[in-house]
């Protein structure tokens, strides 16, 4: 018995290093880089690249059935001059601050920015192997001064008008319309707040009505019909 127990033990130590080695292995393979507030302006900012980022964090569970896709994803991508696949983890001391500044509410939250810098985008399409690789491949550089081939008509002036600004006045001008986005996103969430408080209201007034009707329903559906039409009682 104690032989056959110590050979189980042994199996079950080398399942379990050979495990750990594979899970090794796949995060090795991974290209996906792991973005920081301390990597993050040379990955992506000076990079030239156009940027494809997933903040997550490692408790979601969306999140998880999402890692296989984004992990080959990245791999695909790792050596690219184009685009830099990125992860944030939101709950890490180098990924709040990233996650802070970009708006990160729910996980996973996808997000694109185009060479060149601006802001980042929500992504809105498919979250399969496929999908990604597609969106990645056509990922182009963002407008800005340095991509102007990338602008219109109306971008160009604004560009032109901007630059020739102070940097205070740009600054602020920054300040400003980060301001109103906060207003926007902090009145969508109120306004979620009082639907979300509207549903339960109606959910309870549903559910008070429909169970005070109940017994009555019950108690009229218990009387039996006689042969000549009348109610046994």
């Amino acid at each position: 018995v104690e032989h056959v127990r110590a050979r189980h033990l042994q199996f079950a130590m080398a399942y379990l290093r050979l495990s750990i080695f594979l899970a090794m292995v796949v995060y090795a393979s991974c290209g996906a880089v792991e973005l920081t507030s301390t990597n993050y302006k040379e990955v992506v900012e000076d990079s030239g690249k156009s940027a494809f980022v997933k903040f997550f964090a490692p408790w979601c569970g969306h999140c998880k059935q999402m890692a296989p896709a984004w992990a080959e994803l990245g791999d695909a991508f790792k050596d690219s001059t184009k685009v830099v696949i990125g992860d944030v983890d939101c709950t890490s001391d180098g990924g709040k601050e990233l996650c802070n500044a970009n708006g990160i509410k729910g996980y996973p939250s996808v997000k694109f920015m185009g060479a060149g810098g601006g802001s980042y985008e929500d992504y809105q399409g498919g979250r399969d192997v496929a999908s990604l690789k597609k969106f990645a491949e056509n990922l182009g550089p963002a407008c800005s001064l340095a991509n102007k081939e990338a602008c219109d008509a109306a971008q160009i002036t604004f560009l032109t008008e901007w630059a020739a600004k102070s940097a205070a006045e740009r600054t602020a001008e920054i300040e400003r319309m980060e301001a109103e986005v906060k207003v926007f996103t902090e009145t969508h969430e109120e306004n979620t707040k009082k639907l979300q408080a509207d549903f339960q209201a109606s959910k309870t007034k549903a559910e008070d009505g429909a169970t005070a009707l109940k017994p009555s329903i019950g108690m009229l559906k218990s009387i039996k019909v006689g042969a000549d039409g009348k109610a046994e009682l």
